[in-house]
């Protein structure tokens, strides 16, 4: 990374550096180069489907539930997704910056 980046080329570069790692620990567990494709793609759809499950999930929520209970949850989800390397959830504009 270079201090005249822009902001997606440092996502596009931390994209490319987790993709690499995944590549090395796929290979170190048997893996076969062709096949690492494929097994990316399968593992980015796993990734965006626990994050529109969650952010499903708070917006239900959302509708219904205590704001600072909300909040909290929301916090808990990030957690879980950031351990998994997958982006945060969004609150909804009524329960963020209170």
């Amino acid at each position: 990374m270079y201090d005249d980046d822009s902001e997606k080329s440092v996502i596009q570069k931390a994209n490319v550096a987790q993709a690499k790692q995944m590549l090395k620990t796929y290979l170190a567990q048997g893996g076969k180069v062709e096949d690492f494709l494929s097994y990316y793609h399968m593992q980015l759809l796993e990734a965006n489907r626990m994050w529109r499950t969650a952010q499903n999930e708070i917006t239900t929520l959302s509708k219904t539930g205590e704001p600072n209970e909300v909040r909290a949850y929301a916090q808990e989800l990030n957690k879980k997704l950031a351990e998994k390397g997958i982006k945060s959830i969004h609150l909804p504009k009524h329960l963020q910056g209170e």
